[in-house]
């Protein structure tokens, strides 16, 4: 079935694969659940009907499946269709992660580091990211690479903060692809390098990706020159709104 949700094998059919977990959920599976919620919380194959997905998810819940867990939990922290409570969405990623759920491990990783629904602690964030990011989720590496690379809730360490980012980075984490960039150019001074780095988290449109490999093709530098590049990357960039590249185009502009 995840097969043909995700076209691994096979075309990618939603249709299709929200009807296969329909008949997963009829016969009580517990994984099922939470695959035809995300069905309708999304509306792959189904009409969206966020009410119908977290009932899903709560069915999946009360069989203590992880993803399940995980997905009513943020119903909980984003208030889809429910008012707000972080409290019981931190109490569901904490059961969540209890099965051994990647994402569940990160939710609660995220919610210590931000003080959602338990007392704020970074140290103890960083032990659940660690959790999720040896299971492979990549936004749990990033998170875990940025508290390596400030000393934030544990000891400081360029080299594990690289660690991290580059295995995130390799999953395509753009803003770890950013990162490793940034390492590759100015620590490692290997422009080349730092370019390919840059220009892969560019074209998923992380702006101040786009602006470096715009300023990278106008000078030259990790890449050949080319001006007619240089100022089409610069447009894209300009395109965002991201404040800090407004504020470097906007010098730019005034110099």
């Amino acid at each position: 079935v995840l097969g043909v949700f995700g076209g691994l094998g096979t075309e990618q059919n939603y249709s299709e694969a929200a009807k296969w977990f329909l008949r997963s959920v009829e016969q009580g599976y517990s994984t099922a659940f939470a695959n035809l919620g995300v069905c309708f919380e999304k509306g792959h194959g189904v009409p969206e009907d966020i009410d119908k997905a977290r009932e899903l998810y709560e069915r999946g819940a009360s069989k203590n499946e992880g993803q399940a867990l995980n997905n009513l939990g943020l119903c909980y922290f984003k208030g889809k269709g429910i008012p707000v409570d972080r409290d019981r969405a931190f109490q569901l990623f904490m059961k969540s992660a209890a099965t051994g759920n990647m994402n569940g491990e990160y939710h609660v990783g995220t919610c210590y580091l931000n003080g959602y629904g338990v007392q704020q602690g970074a140290s103890r964030a960083a032990d659940w990211f660690r959790k999720s990011a040896d299971q492979g989720y990549e936004t749990a590496q990033y998170n875990l690479a940025q508290l390596y690379s400030t000393g934030n809730g544990l000891r400081k360490s360029m080299d594990d903060a690289v660690k991290w980012w580059e295995k995130a980075a390799i999953q395509g984490m753009p803003d770890a692809q950013h990162n490793m960039g940034s390492y590759e150019m100015f620590t490692l001074e290997n422009p080349g390098r730092a370019f390919l780095w840059f220009r892969k988290a560019a074209l998923q449109g992380v702006p101040r990706s786009q602006m470096t490999v715009g300023f990278c093709y106008a000078q030259g530098n990790g890449v050949e020159r080319d001006e007619e590049k240089a100022i089409q990357w610069l447009e894209k960039a300009a395109q965002s709104d991201d404040p800090e590249v407004q504020k470097i185009l906007k010098q730019l502009e005034d110099q």
